[in-house]
């Protein structure tokens, strides 16, 4: 990768997109923002690992 002591989150960036993810880390292209209808996503949603179920509640955290 080039990078001396990558994070697990760098490695694991590069392992699923190598290509663009290497040039993402070495900051030649920027996060962009996942576009989501009305700014926020809030829900339930299963999602599957392994075969295994998980119910995943997202809700939005109220800005104090």
């Amino acid at each position: 990768m080039g990078f001396e002591n990558p994070s697990d989150e760098e490695v694991l960036i590069y392992a699923l997109f190598p290509q663009t993810g290497l040039k993402f880390l070495k900051g030649e292209i920027e996060e962009e923002p996942f576009p989501v209808p009305g700014g926020r996503i809030e829900g339930a949603f299963e999602v599957v690992v392994e075969g295994e179920k998980f119910k995943v509640e997202v809700k939005p955290i109220s800005e104090e």
